[in-house]
């Protein structure tokens, strides 16, 4: 009996500790994405100035792949321009980032003026930071915008490999862990390394050709996991 107790304590506690891990992780997430696209916006396109594309341009860019994605919950092009405008305002404007690059010289006194010509060498580091980060922003709401798909062939797996899983229960089909937590883990490691690849990439890449066979990998590793579940709970 007591140990009955200490695992409903401990099934209580990690049900009401799973929220906060969520959410950790994911904010863990967001900051690593962010802080790994300054780096390789500053430190691997740094050599590169000549041919990179202005950042109007990119952005431009960006935001015509976002209205040419499927809407959800909203238009996915202003849900694009509301992201990229919370992470410019909280992430650069508020700590003081564009301050020298938005300021008026001319009202600048003369001392204020050797300031900021002495921190020139900054601004297009910071001007490429922004703009990959507002690229992040974009393209996560493109990322937003397949939600509905996700779910739609995640269900469809779900069903399918369920029905797979009753078939083998009642037809003597052979047990195999190994296939469970195989597909288990090859959807996470593909959802992170997709997902990365896709908001790191700096130049110009189409969504449909990464996340559409992504989603269907990812639906067929999710098939394979609850097909292979184990028989008897």
């Amino acid at each position: 009996m007591a140990g009955d107790g200490a695992a409903i304590e401990i099934g209580v506690t990690k049900a009401i500790t799973a929220p906060f891990k969520i959410a950790a992780f994911f904010a863990i997430g967001f900051f690593v994405i962010l802080v790994g696209r300054m780096a390789i916006d500053v430190w691997v396109l740094a050599d590169a100035k000549d041919r990179l594309d202005p950042p109007a341009t990119i952005i431009e860019r960006e935001l015509a792949r976002a209205t040419a994605a499927p809407d959800f919950i909203g238009s996915t092009h202003d849900r694009a321009l509301t992201w990229a405008s919370f992470i410019t305002e909280w992430f650069y404007r508020k700590p003081g980032l564009l301050r020298h690059i938005e300021e008026d010289q001319s009202r600048l006194g003369m001392t204020d003026q050797a300031v900021q010509r002495g921190v020139r060498s900054m601004d297009f580091a910071i001007s490429r930071t922004l703009t990959g980060s507002q690229v992040i922003a974009i393209r996560a709401a493109i990322m937003a915008s397949y939600l509905p798909w996700i779910g739609f062939l995640y269900l469809i797996a779900f069903v399918d490999g369920a029905i797979e899983r009753i078939r083998r229960k009642f037809g003597a089909g052979r047990e195999s862990s190994t296939v469970y937590h195989r597909a288990k883990y090859f959807q996470v490691t593909m959802t992170t390394v997709v997902s990365a690849a896709y908001l790191w990439w700096p130049g110009d890449v189409d969504p449909t050709l990464i996340l559409v066979p992504a989603i269907l990998s990812c639906a067929v590793l999710a098939r394979l996991q609850i097909k292979y579940y184990k028989k008897y709970i």
